[in-house]
């Protein structure tokens, strides 16, 4: 979990400086995609390059939240730098690389009275006003209007005839079974409680206390002066190659390039930078204060 925190940090970090050319970026995207063929030759060429990853990880950095951004951005880039002949994607793209989600779409249920006929119909309506907005003459103008009479005709005619057998269904109702029939037209009445919350809180408490189980409450006291000291030490290789192996392979890589089969195959080469890069955001964070923490993780 601890390390889950700084990793998302990192992962932050990588991607703040980044996002703003990526969106304004519209002609040229790389994507990367894993090639188990090339692998071999991938890692040799990190082992030969591991010297310049070396240089700028464990150099020194500006103690300021530019100074860490830079820090990651640059080591990013170098790695992605390395690997790009090897699982690099190129294609030109003219659409902008601006994402929106796409709308889910709702089929909404058809009307109890629209039947068979009347979806012929409406799909008629529709096509020829199709054909008139494409090719707007007198004769398309004829036919979408005949067309949308005749649907609207019996869609209100199918209409009308179910209103009419609800009205009477609901009228034999009324005859034949009266308390159903009033329960129809009966308001929700909204529930209420007459127990207080602070009832309420006292009766699961006394429920606890009565069990042998200890109940404390926070203040605000208590809470300033809560320390974690498992936070506070240095991230281990152990930790980082625990996180590594519940990585999941085929997945998405993020705008950096960066997926997971390159630190799942490559671990052994990445672990050490890894654990430098982290362990430096952990002391520069706490160097530059909570708020400086906050922008980067």
């Amino acid at each position: 979990m601890r390390l889950y925190m700084f990793a998302c940090g990192a992962y932050c970090t990588i991607h703040k400086s980044l996002s703003v050319t990526v969106v304004r970026q519209t002609t040229h995207m790389n994507s990367y995609r894993w090639k188990e063929e090339l692998k071999d030759q991938c890692y040799e060429s990190l082992t030969l390059n591991s010297g310049s990853l070396s240089q700028i990880v464990f150099s020194d950095i500006e103690k300021s939240q530019d100074g860490i951004d830079n820090y990651v951005e640059s080591f990013t880039s170098n790695l992605m730098d390395i690997i790009s002949p090897f699982f690099c994607n190129s294609h030109n793209s003219n659409n902008t690389c601006d994402r929106t989600r796409s709308k889910t779409t709702r089929y909404k249920d058809d009307k109890p009275w629209f039947n068979y006929e009347c979806k012929r119909l409406r799909s008629i309506y529709t096509s020829s006003l199709y054909t008139f907005n494409r090719d707007k003459n007198v004769e398309n103008h004829q036919i979408l209007i005949m067309s949308k009479r005749q649907y609207k005709r019996l869609e209100n005619k199918l209409k009308r005839k179910y209103k009419r057998q609800e009205g009477d269904m609901i009228a034999t109702l009324r005859k034949s079974d009266p308390k159903k029939y009033y329960k129809l037209f009966q308001k929700k009445r909204a529930k209420t409680s007459d127990v207080s919350l602070s009832e309420f809180f006292e009766h699961f408490r006394n429920l606890v206390t009565n069990d042998g189980i200890n109940v404390t409450v926070d203040t605000p006291e208590t809470v300033s002066d809560t320390t974690y000291d498992e936070l506070d030490q240095i991230i281990t290789q152990d930790e980082i190659l625990k996180c590594i192996s519940n990585l999941k392979r085929g997945k998405s890589h993020g705008i950096d390039g960066t997926f997971n089969e390159l630190f799942i195959e490559f671990k052994d080469i990445l672990l050490p930078f890894l654990e430098e890069i982290f362990n430096k955001i952990r002391t520069f964070s706490e160097i530059l204060g909570t708020r400086s923490v906050n922008s980067c993780f």
